[in-house]
């Protein structure tokens, strides 16, 4: 039996399905079975060679392979791995191709794949950039495999990317199997993966991270061994680690080359640059690229952003260069030097230099002649202006050019290390020379001022705008790292209390204990530099930094200044003070809301911290507070008190709170990060309750397409909105999307219709001329046309309209003797009212109409009838999560000596008589009105409003002179009824009967229970009219009289005496059974 059949039948047992039609990334995302049949089917082809058999697998086929940096083993070997298994290569060149003139990934990918039965690329130059490349381009050929365009799906192999290099790693890892024997004779195996010099450029990292990542997989000790700086990712490190805690072997990392050799079975030597210079170069290779500058500022600004003003770091230095000196030497009793300065050029430049600091075997930046950099005065540190260096004569000494300091390029020590030095800026020792020191020293970075919408304040941050270049560019969005490691120390006792909710929805507060105050990392000073903030300390600058990453203003209490270990979120006292950061002394008021320990106020919320719980040199603990306030109440106070800042200028634009709780887990990363301290257990989260999750929507393609005008594919919309995080599903018509919790403004589908077209491109909207200019005839429709009726019917028995302000004062309630729980108080407030007495949006029509009828009082009317028909506002939550219920409702109110408590009834009942329907009545109560001149009024059952007299104080309080009533009746509730048609009922043919009792009865019963008892008795009575009630003289205490008229009629006889004798007998009997009613 030969190798080749033994290979096959081991083949036979692993599971190796889902390799079919799916790519090769990385090692680690393959199973041990899948990485078990790369290495026997590599055996068994070897075996085929060698017995000279062949290897052709394909008949025919193309390979593609795609070098986007110089390889020479790889290319050769993917080249020669084609023809092995019968495969023709073509090498996609991108310079010679149609990605020259801007073709897209998308397209290049489609267009290269047909007929393709496998891609090599290889794209690991820069970090972060190789592998998204790889994924972007396979996921093209995926859609294009998926719609029909590729008849066949080719696959990716990876031949390097920025992360992994499987091909040679698993070459590399098959030959240790055969030297030691097979897979079962490597744990145990000590490997040492160890940094080399070289003296070429600054290599990938993805060798040492592709070993780590799979020779710890055969549980082998791997140590890793580089010099300081010279680290991997974090995330291919914590892969290893991972993978040698399930196998049994280990990984560890070291800087000393000889703990690494020792013992070691296995040295991997190779050469790598470090992560962070690996992070430069892919910066400066993004940078300085002005076309496409300009298309980024295009797409901004197609998406509704509009960039202000544009400029480059360096836009004033020009013709800078790196210089190395070759000879210095001093030009006598003179403090310069004259310098031979190799630029790169043919010939070395002669510079005189008067720096401390020049010496020979140096690099430093060049400004040749023509150059342009800053002119500084005599203290070589004022910038007074912009010069050109020309040639020039030094002590009888040529110069051609100037060896320049930081500060005459316009840096300073946050933007580069080494800048802040009085003397020459000393570049680094790889730094290549002749090359531009912009690029170097990033003065080519571009800083945009970018003007932002009220609408949306999620983009007030680096990372809001990020996201919407990553949506309009197509491009994936890096989120910034939030994990963070929590210790089990715990401050105890600590509390946060929130009092003021309504001005404060969330409060987060977590404690960092072993704080090492010091100076944060160049990265970080020089990020903040560049958008106009001083660093000062690691843990102050970390609270400056996310406010600018992420929009979110953040502040660090020095917990060794709070008392009485709690912090607490309340409105000012009456003259209250307080002493801000910048030394200001304030007294403050219950408009303004401020953060307190458990003693004193230690903070203006949202606006600046206290001097007296400031961070200092000497703390060691910091409480973290991230926050979301009211941006009304931040904007009246900052601008009542004067006082503004970064982070008030923030908050009175909006902060979701989504970003709220995003940036306390930032800043906890941060802290970890840098090492500034120790993260504890103490985490307090006060809020409302608020849901951070996506809120789903559903509407229809259709609806969408209608606010456009045109009509965009379905595919568009899918990634666009997918681009915009929105989880976008279609399902015929129907569009369901999940807007996330930052969208704050995303309500209804016309805002989905501007998200797409942003996105998708106003040029796609075609001007067009209006296909006619008839005029169509408006109409009304159902409910327009019911309130119009009742309007003309209250207005023909002489009423008049008014109208009043949607709002009212908390005073109102007040007034009306509502009770704290009443639903009338569950009243929306506004953020910026007019004034107090403006504050809330109605919840009921009827305070307004009696300041209505109190005002014509005072103004010398005594007597009229007034209606509104307007809206309450009754909200279905407090604080507002969605759009209140806007219930119509009609007000009437009429005054006058000649009006009662009937006027109304009755005009109810013209009300009733609008719509063909009926009300019936029941004693109620309500705060505001006469206890026993108040009625409920329902309509087939449903109590649907009510009216009474005004109580005697509130008219007092409004200095009426005559009594005043008032009646509600909601009209959303009427709504059933709109459009009932009457019922025509036939003139009688046989005549009515009229009779007539007096009873006597509890005075708690009322006229409506009378008139439907007498009803309920017999079907021949038509009408019940009460035309007496007496009380008083020869009537028992608690008794009255009422005198009652009714019709009776039978619509198929004359009713006889005897007839209606029996009829009023059932009557008098059914009142006396059921209301204890006794003839008078």
């Amino acid at each position: 039996m030969s190798k080749t059949v033994e290979l096959a039948r081991h083949l036979e047992k692993l599971h190796i399905n889902n390799m079919y039609k799916t790519d090769f990334y990385w090692t680690w995302d393959k199973t041990d079975d899948e990485i078990d049949a790369v290495f026997t089917v590599a055996d068994a082809l070897r075996d085929l060679r060698e017995r000279n058999k062949s290897t052709k697998i394909f008949n025919s086929g193309l390979g593609i392979s795609l070098f986007r940096d110089n390889s020479t083993r790889t290319r050769f070997s993917f080249a020669s791995a084609c023809n092995f298994l019968g495969l023709e290569e073509q090498v996609l060149d991108e310079k010679k191709s149609q990605i020259a003139h801007g073709e897209t990934v998308r397209e290049t990918a489609n267009m290269v794949s047909f007929m393709a039965d496998v891609i090599g690329i290889r794209d690991d130059m820069y970090i972060h950039q190789g592998h998204e490349y790889q994924k972007t381009f396979m996921d093209a050929l995926e859609e294009g495999y998926r719609d029909g365009i590729l008849e066949q799906r080719p696959t990716l192999v990876n031949l390097q990317c920025d992360v992994d290099h499987p091909t040679q790693c698993m070459a590399d890892m098959l030959h240790v199997i055969h030297y030691f024997g097979g897979v079962e004779n490597l744990k145990g195996k000590k490997v040492a993966m160890t940094w080399a010099y070289s003296p070429s450029y600054g290599k990938p990292l993805s060798v040492p991270q592709g070993v780590i990542g799979l020779f710890t997989r055969f549980g082998m000790d791997v140590t890793l061994a580089h010099p300081e700086g010279y680290e991997v990712m974090p995330e291919v490190e914590e892969i290893a680690k991972k993978n040698a805690a399930a196998t049994g072997g280990s990984f560890k990392k070291c800087n000393d080359m000889k703990e690494a050799f020792k013992d070691a079975d296995i040295v991997y030597p190779k050469s790598w640059a470090p992560f962070k210079a690996m992070e430069e170069r892919t910066k400066l290779y993004q940078a300085g690229d002005k076309d496409g500058i300009d298309e980024l500022e295009k797409k901004l600004f197609d998406c509704g952003f509009e960039v202000e003003e544009k400029w480059q770091v360096g836009k004033d230095i020009s013709g800078i260069v790196v210089g190395y000196v070759e000879s210095c030497e001093p030009i006598p009793e003179t403090h310069l030097h004259v310098c031979q300065v190799n630029v790169g050029g043919p010939e070395l430049l002669q510079i005189c230099c008067g720096a401390d600091n020049v010496k020979a075997g140096g690099k430093f930046p060049v400004a040749m002649v023509g150059a342009q950099v800053y002119a500084t005065a005599k203290d070589h540190v004022t910038i007074e202006g912009v010069a050109t260096i020309k040639k020039g004569k030094l002590r009888g000494y040529e110069s051609y050019g100037m060896l320049c300091s930081g500060t005459e390029l316009g840096l300073n020590e946050d933007l580069y290390p080494g800048a802040g030095y009085n003397g020459l800026l000393v570049l680094p020792e790889d730094a290549q020379i002749g090359s531009d020191v912009k690029e170097l020293t990033g003065l080519n970075d571009w800083i945009f001022d970018v003007s932002i919408t009220a609408n949306r304040p999620d983009c007030q941050s680096i990372f809001g705008l990020a996201r919407e270049v990553a949506a309009a560019l197509g491009q994936p969005l890096k989120t910034p790292a939030l994990d963070y490691t929590e210790t089990e120390v715990e401050k105890e006792g600590f509390d946060v209390t929130v009092e003021a909710q309504d001005l404060c929805p969330r409060y987060i507060a977590h404690y960092v204990y072993d704080v090492k105050l010091g100076q944060s990392p160049a990265w970080m000073r020089r990020r903040l530099a560049l958008v106009g903030n001083n660093s000062i300390s690691n843990i102050v600058d970390i609270t400056n930094y996310i406010m600018r990453e992420l929009g979110q203003p953040l502040h660090a209490f020095d917990c060794d200044y709070l008392e009485g270990n709690a912090i607490q979120v309340r409105r000012a006292n009456e003259g209250e003070k307080i002493i801000t950061l910048d030394e200001k002394e304030f007294t403050l008021n219950p408009s303004n809301l401020v953060i307190c320990d458990g003693k004193k106020p230690v903070a203006l919320a949202g606006i600046m911290g206290g001097l007296n719980s400031e961070i200092r040199d000497t703390t060691t603990e910091v409480m973290f507070e991230s926050a979301k306030f009211a941006r009304d109440n931040i904007r009246r106070s900052s601008r009542a008190l004067g006082q503004s800042s970064d982070a008030s200028q923030r908050y009175s634009k909006g902060v979701d709170e989504y970003a709220t709780e995003m940036a306390m887990k930032r800043v906890l990363h941060l802290v970890e990060e840098l090492g500034a301290g120790k993260i504890s257990k103490t985490h307090k989260n006060v809020n409302t309750g608020n849901s951070l999750e996506p809120v789903t929507f559903t509407t229809s393609i259709k609806k969408v397409n209608g606010v456009l005008g045109i009509t965009v594919p379905d595919e568009d919309i899918l990634r666009i909105l997918t681009g915009l995080n929105f989880q976008p599903e279609i399902n015929g018509d129907e569009l369901t999307m999940h807007f996330p919790a930052y969208r704050e403004d995303m309500a209804d589908y016309p805002d989905v219709a501007e998200e797409i077209i942003r996105m998708y491109g106003y040029e796609h909207i075609q001007s067009t001329f209006m296909p006619t200019a008839q005029v169509t005839i408006g109409g009304t429709n159902l409910r327009q046309k019911t309130i119009l009726k009742v309007k003309r019917a209250l207005c023909s028995i002489g009423a008049f309209e008014g109208m009043h302000y949607s709002f009212f004062s908390p005073a109102d309630l007040d007034q009306m003797g509502f009770a704290e729980d009443a639903p009338e108080r569950k009243a929306i407030r506004i953020m910026n009212p007019i004034n107090e007495d403006l504050s809330l949006m109605r919840t009921t029509l009827a305070p307004q109409m009696i300041h209505a009828m109190g005002r014509n009082q005072k103004r010398g009317n005594f007597e009229g009838r007034i209606f509104e028909i307007g809206n309450a506002f009754i909200p279905k939550s407090l604080p507002l999560t969605e759009y209140p219920e806007e219930r119509a409702t009609l007000c009437i109110g009429v005054f006058g000596k000649n009006e009662s408590f009937f006027t109304l009834k009755g005009m109810a009942e013209t009300v009733a008589d609008v719509l063909n329907i009926s009300f019936t009545y029941e004693k109620t109560e309500k705060p505001f009105l006469h206890p026993y001149q108040t009625a409920a009024i329902f309509c087939e059952g449903e109590e649907i409003g009510y009216f009474g007299k005004v109580k005697y104080e509130i008219m007092k309080d409004e200095a009426m002179r005559e009594d005043a009533y008032v009646l509600e009746i909601s009209m959303k509730a009427l709504e059933k009824w709109y459009g009932k048609a009457p019922v025509f009922e036939p003139l009688p043919k046989f005549a009515e009967e009229k009779r007539d009792l007096a009873l006597v009865m509890d005075k708690e019963i009322t006229c409506g229970q009378v008139e439907e008892c007498i009803k309920a008795a017999s079907p021949f009575v038509k009408d019940v009219t009460l035309f007496d009630v007496y009380e008083g003289k020869n009537l028992e205490a608690g008794k009255k009289s009422y005198a009652v008229s009714f019709l009776l009629q039978d619509e198929s006889q004359t009713l006889n005496d005897k007839m209606i004798d029996k009829i009023m007998s059932k009557l008098v009997k059914n009142l006396e059974d059921k209301l204890d009613a006794k003839l008078r």
